[in-house]
């Protein structure tokens, strides 16, 4: 089974051509959001919730890279994730699975771009690292990482 090594979040991604050395500028643990001209962040989610909605959508450029091994490295493999984001009372907000190919190289590193953060609360979100794990006749997803993402609001005006 291919090995999960690590899943950070962050602003940019930087690779070397030449080298393939990756370099991640701002890693996130934290976004600030901003009141705008629609009121504060917990206003908009209010009303969202009285429209029927789950919340609302946030714009951002955040990208989730994972990075994967094979567990012999002799051996290809494949392997299937999936990241999930759980808002502050533990909600899946939104999943997405995703594949990791092992076969022609003995480790790949997965670059996922968000262009939005389902909002239905401010607080600690939670991203989770989920690893697709058969064993028998049984499938189910194993927790390999969870990183914090903590969603607050100012009320300061942006320059």
């Amino acid at each position: 089974m291919a090995e999960h090594v690590w899943s950070l979040l962050c602003d940019k991604v930087l690779i070397d051509p030449a080298s393939d050395k990756v370099s991640l500028i701002d890693l996130i643990e934290r976004l600030t959001l901003h009141v705008s001209e629609e009121g504060s962040i917990e206003r908009q989610v209010a009303e969202a919730r009285a429209d029927g909605d789950k919340g609302i959508l946030i714009s951002t450029a955040l990208s989730l890279v994972s990075s994967w091994v094979r567990s012999d490295p002799t051996r290809p493999e494949e392997a299937r994730f999936r990241y999930a984001l759980l808002n502050p009372d533990g909600d899946r907000v939104h999943e997405e699975a995703y594949d990791v190919d092992l076969q022609g190289f003995a480790s790949q590193r997965v670059f996922i771009r968000f262009r939005h953060v389902p909002v239905s609360a401010l607080g600690r979100h939670w991203i989770l690292i989920e690893q697709e794990v058969q064993q028998k006749k049984h499938t189910h997803w194993q927790v390999v990482a969870r990183l914090p993402l903590d969603l607050v609001e100012s009320t300061e005006s942006l320059p």
